[in-house]
């Protein structure tokens, strides 16, 4: 028997072969499972998977003799996982925010303040405990011997219209080794001298914090950004779009300003018109070859700021104020009242007159005819470089929000055109006879399309704001503003006078076109 029993167990062992796979098979996957039971313990038992430590660069801050923080960089700290030991002791609780308050976040830019004693070799640790294990993430020792920088900065230019670039010098003494910028927009920089571009009109408070081993010290000055309102109402803003085509008598604009975002060609001014306005901007190229179309202001000349070529060929024309040129300038007959200065060749015909206290400064080449008058040539003098201006960058806003018009008393135009009306619509059109022959102090906006007023023998006052559109005239007469993108069409016989815009809106905010 016992023979045999041997036998059976023998035969249990050696025997099948597939019955003993099937067997460690289980046995395996038994153990697998245990394994991932047991991982799987251990992390629901244990609490969260491991956090990524975060990154952080911190400075202590002259604090009169305390120790303060600043966050120069890294990731943004939150109090209910953060720790702050001062010689191994936590002092977390002791840090505050500069209006007093408790700190729950410490980001980048961010003063902590207290009134721990800062002495030399104090130990600063900074821990994150939202990990398995606490970590220093940072540690710094005062060294009161070594003296916080000064800051200290500039910058240019101080103020300007939107966009605006502004190029920051730091200034600061005490050799610092870091800076951060708070430019006020909610943006920052930690260059040494960077430069920002401010897009939206305002007074934008900028920080600069410089930091050495010794601490840091800060300082804040406002930079002003002017928009598209401030623009109109400070140069005195007459004309602006991409054309001026005006085929009446006499534009007058003493001490008001025009600008033209495309050419100025024969074609759009009637011959003898007079563009009687202090400062000229013109976007592109001048070309007036005949008729004596004058530009400037022979009461109270400005500037002349093209960028472009200019010529002045055919036609005793007259030209009022200082006149830049960003290409080649090309005279015959126009009579020159102030200095021009040329960025490019110059080009002389037989008989320009130059005025005795005026002089033409050109970079390129000079060309005119053979047995050239002495006197004309000893008034052109080339330059290695001259002085030059620039066009205004400030775009033609669009219209406000149609709530924004209604809020303000402005209306769908229906019926006649009488005075102290306001105006709002997609386009403006209108043909028939005033009540009077005037309508005064009215505001006119189209937001999408044209303004047309036609009609001899009436007379406009007021504002005129096509932002995607143009404006056309033809009565007798138009005083004000007018603010088109596809420019101001001004038909025979009109005369055109400019008022600032103050004179109809006394309030920057009621301006009919946004900042």
């Amino acid at each position: 028997m016992k023979f045999r029993k041997d036998l059976s167990a023998k035969k249990f062992i050696s025997g099948d072969e597939g019955a003993v796979a099937e067997l460690i098979g289980a046995l395996l996957l038994t153990a697998v499972i245990a394994v991932v039971i047991g991982m799987l313990a251990l992390v629901v038992f244990s609490g969260t998977s491991a956090v990524e430590t975060p990154a952080l660069r911190v400075s202590t801050v002259d604090g009169g003799g305390y120790i303060d923080l600043i966050h120069q960089g890294g990731d943004t700290l939150k109090r209910e996982t953060t720790q702050i030991l001062v010689d191994g002791v936590d002092m977390t609780d002791d840090f505050k925010t500069p209006e007093g308050d408790p700190w729950i976040t410490f980001s980048v830019g961010d003063i902590l303040e207290s009134s721990i004693p800062s002495t030399e070799g104090t130990v600063i640790q900074v821990i994150s405990t939202d990990s398995r294990n606490p970590t220093v993430i940072e540690s710094i020792t005062t060294q009161p011997g070594i003296p916080a920088p000064v800051a200290n900065f500039t910058f240019t230019p101080v103020s300007g219209y939107a966009p605006l670039e502004v190029s920051f010098e730091d200034l600061s003494t005490g050799d610092p080794t870091s800076w951060f910028w708070d430019f006020g927009d909610n943006t920052s920089s930690t260059s040494k001298n960077p430069t920002h571009t401010y897009n939206n009109s305002s007074t934008y408070p900028v920080t600069l914090t410089a930091c050495n081993e010794g601490g840091c010290s800060s300082i804040t000055i406002n930079v002003t950004v002017f928009g598209f309102s401030d623009f109109v109402t400070n140069e005195s803003v007459f004309v602006y779009g991409n054309q001026l085509n005006f085929l009446g008598d006499d534009v007058l604009g003493n001490g008001s300003t025009v600008i033209i975002t495309g050419d100025l060609v024969t074609s759009d001014l009637n011959g003898g018109a007079l563009i009687s306005v202090t400062n000229i901007y013109i976007d592109g190229n001048v070309y007036l070859d005949g008729g004596s179309a004058s530009l400037g202001s022979s009461g109270e000349s400005g500037i002349i700021v093209v960028n472009g070529s200019v010529t002045f060929w055919d036609g005793r024309r007259h030209v009022y104020g200082e006149l830049y040129v960003n290409g080649d300038f090309s005279l015959k007959d126009a009579r020159i009242h102030d200095n021009v200065y040329v960025n490019g060749n110059l080009e002389l015909g037989n008989t320009p007159w130059i005025a005795p206290d005026a002089y033409i400064y050109y970079t390129g080449s000079i060309s005119h005819p053979g047995s050239y008058r002495q006197d004309i040539l000893d008034k052109c003098i080339k330059q290695t470089t001259v002085p030059q201006a620039v066009v205004p960058g400030i775009e033609i806003p669009q219209a406000n929000s149609e709530s924004w018009y209604t809020s303000r008393g402005y209306v769908t135009p229906s019926g006649n055109l009488t005075s102290n009306m306001k105006f709002f619509s997609n386009s403006f059109y209108f043909t028939d006879w005033i009540s009077g022959g005037k309508a005064e102090n009215v505001v006119i906006v189209a937001s999408t399309g044209d303004i047309t007023i036609y009609h001899g023998g009436i007379t406009v006052t007021g504002v005129l704001f096509a932002p995607n559109g143009r404006v056309n005239f033809d009565g007798e007469r138009f005083e004000g503003i007018v603010i088109a993108k596809e420019g101001f069409y001004a038909d025979y016989g009109t005369d055109v006078e400019f008022r600032n815009i103050a004179e109809y809106i006394s309030n920057l905010e009621d301006y009919p076109f946004g900042n």
